[in-house]
């Protein structure tokens, strides 16, 4: 597992979690939903307001949403389960960063492209990048992550703005592309990869929001 990280930059284990602590993850994030003030998870009304006021739309959609009760299930889960794992890829000493979020990731129909392949830091500096955790909640694509290995190893790339989303430059991402990969990271799976990691969630043409859990360990 240390080895498939340093070289490609990620480790994906299917099946991690049991029933029981996905569907305690599940009511967690419907907590989520239900208390964030004016967030709606219909389809059908994301439409109308999409169409009536796309510039409100556009100034939540897609946006993460915290939660002390995500934190603590983030912090004991990575303390009884993960922690392990993060000790063989990554060092001893790590802490989670408090920003974990759920991630609402909407349907091509309402977000038109809103991806590339970018990089999530740290600082050029800082000699190494981040472990990034990625679960999935819900999912109904046949691809829902894309990634370029080894890439988390040349550095951090300049990068452009696509609208208020900042990709690698395209010129540099050609350069690398024909050693992309496509991955279904599946609900109750672990996802972990590296934020230097040239990566991207893919479009989502289905009719449902995907829903997912993120958090850096640093």
């Amino acid at each position: 597992m240390k080895h498939s990280y340093a070289k490609n930059g990620y480790i994906h284990i299917k099946n991690f979690f049991n029933d029981d602590e996905f569907d305690e993850l599940k009511v967690i994030a419907k907590n989520i939903i239900k208390e964030s003030e004016g967030l709606s998870y219909n389809i059908e009304e994301l439409a109308k307001l999409h169409e009536v006021d796309n510039a409100k739309f556009n100034s939540y959609s897609p946006r993460g949403y915290k939660s002390n009760d995500l934190l603590n299930y983030i912090e004991d889960k990575t303390k009884t389960k993960i922690d392990h794992i993060i000790r063989e890829i990554y060092r001893d000493d790590y802490i989670i960063e408090k920003d974990a979020t759920l991630l609402a990731w909407y349907p091509e129909s309402l977000i038109k492209g809103f991806t590339g392949f970018h990089q999530d830091g740290p600082e050029q500096e800082i000699p190494h990048g981040y472990p990034h955790c990625w679960l999935p909640i819900t999912e109904e694509r046949a691809c829902n992550f894309e990634l370029i290995p080894n890439t988390h190893e040349l550095g951090n790339f300049p990068h452009s703005h696509m609208g208020h989303f900042i990709k690698v430059k395209t010129s540099i991402v050609e350069r690398y592309i024909e050693n992309k990969q496509s991955l279904l990271v599946e609900p109750k799976d672990l996802f972990i990869f590296n934020t230097r990691l040239m990566h991207c969630l893919t479009i989502n043409h289905t009719n449902s929001i995907a829903w997912s859990i993120e958090f850096i360990l640093r």
